[in-house]
């Protein structure tokens, strides 16, 4: 059977199975990391995987598959305790997923398609409420970083993981480090990096907040979860400049409050130290329409390098357009081209006045150390265009070329 075969039906299994998954918030993360473990034991050709699976048998099966797998051994969680109490119709929708993925091919690639699939579903349909950074922005954020082989990359609130995998997509080579205080995420996120071959990784189940990480990162990349509560955000952030290495390098993204606010002085204070103390490098202003379907937030990267910043080395910023298009439309992949834009003239974003615009900390000084990237846009700033905005500049171009031609042939015939 041909890999495209296999995924489609994979898919609509995948799709069917979920339309009957009733879980109570909490349960589907259980749901997912059970079968995420039998996708792990046919990934890895387990010997004793059986051929036909009873949900009376889950516990039993789990505990012999982590006894047989070392690297499982790490994995403090109680496997096998949701897939029992599913409905017939979802426990033969995970059977069939199964035996689709054994009678396979690529037995490997298709358990993580699987587990993919599974997981951007299941936030899509929020079954799990825990937050997601978009593929597309985590791309842009490793890039952006460019974590080098051999150095320690570290998210302090990991999630499930996407922002490690990001920037393992751009280096293989480095140990990861990721840092949750859910168990049950934790445990998504080792599944999700090991269908993605991230192998040297360390995953801490901690409140970062909490203080006392000794250990330090060349390259940190988080996503905080944001607060009504302000001083939170600059608790992550004063945390994750102490967990930094000298000359380090961090992405975080933050809510527009932290950029902006000019009313409590500890958020003044804290932009004051990140241009003064370390080395503000940039900002790069996001899309509301970025994180849905799972929120529409205002937020912004900040990227930092942990070293005394030099006297009038200026600031840069830019932007990600906006998408205007329907919201039945919608895909973060929509932000890909410009995101991509941005990643790659970053090293270069001196002489790329088009991408970029830059503002001195004195000039920033003058603002109330205001961050916000609206407020230093230059008018020689080149806005970038959507693929939607440009489409229809496109089309209103061609709408007036084809409206001056049809003028001249009626005026040329008139003449005739």
């Amino acid at each position: 059977m041909e890999a495209g075969d296999i995924n489609g039906q994979l898919y609509r299994m995948a799709d069917h199975l979920l339309a009957g998954l009733w879980l109570r918030q909490g349960e589907a993360l259980d749901f997912l990391n059970d079968v995420s473990l039998f996708l792990y034991a046919l990934a890895k050709e387990h010997p004793d995987f059986p051929g036909q699976l009873k949900s009376t048998d889950c516990r039993n099966i789990s505990a012999g598959i982590v006894r047989c797998h070392a690297e499982l051994g790490q994995l403090d969680y109680r496997f096998g305790s949701m897939l029992p109490n599913v409905s017939d119709d979802v426990w033969y929708g995970v059977i069939e997923c199964l035996r689709l993925v054994a009678s396979g091919r690529q037995r490997k690639q298709d358990a993580g398609r699987l587990f993919d699939y599974l997981l951007q579903q299941m936030y899509v349909k929020e079954k799990i409420g825990n937050f997601i950074t978009p593929r597309t922005l985590a791309d842009m954020m490793a890039c952006m970083l460019d974590p080098k082989p051999g150095q320690v990359v570290l998210d302090p609130v990991c999630g499930s993981g996407r922002l490690l995998i990001a920037a393992a997509r751009h280096c293989k080579n480095c140990h990861y480090i990721g840092i949750d205080i859910d168990e049950k995420i934790r445990i998504t996120a080792f599944f999700y990096m090991a269908f993605h071959e991230v192998f040297d990784k360390t995953l801490y189940r901690k409140d970062f907040l909490e203080g006392g990480w000794k250990e330090q990162a060349d390259v940190i990349l988080a996503n905080p979860p944001y607060s009504d509560d302000i001083h939170e955000t600059i608790s992550f952030m004063q945390g994750i400049m102490d967990a930094l290495k000298p000359d380090g390098r961090c992405g975080i993204l933050v809510p527009e409050g932290f950029l902006t606010n000019t009313v409590n002085r500890d958020v003044i204070d804290m932009r004051r130290c990140l241009l003064y103390s370390h080395c503000l490098e940039g900002v790069i202003s996001l899309p509301r329409k970025l994180y849905k379907p799972y929120t529409v937030s205002k937020s912004s990267l900040i990227l930092l390098k942990k070293k005394a910043a030099l006297p009038g080395e200026p600031i840069f910023f830019s932007c990600v357009t906006e998408y205007d298009g329907a919201e039945s439309e919608f895909s973060d992949a929509v932000y890909e081209q410009d995101m991509k834009r941005i990643a790659k003239a970053w090293e270069f974003r001196e002489k790329r006045p088009d991408i970029f615009w830059r503002a001195s900390p004195e000039e920033i000084k003058g603002k109330d150390y205001i961050l916000g990237a609206d407020h230093y846009r230059k008018s020689n700033y080149m806005y970038m265009y959507s693929k939607t905005e440009s489409l229809r500049e496109s089309i209103l171009a061609g709408q007036a070329e084809l409206k001056r031609y049809m003028d001249n042939y009626f005026r040329e015939d008139s003449v005739i």
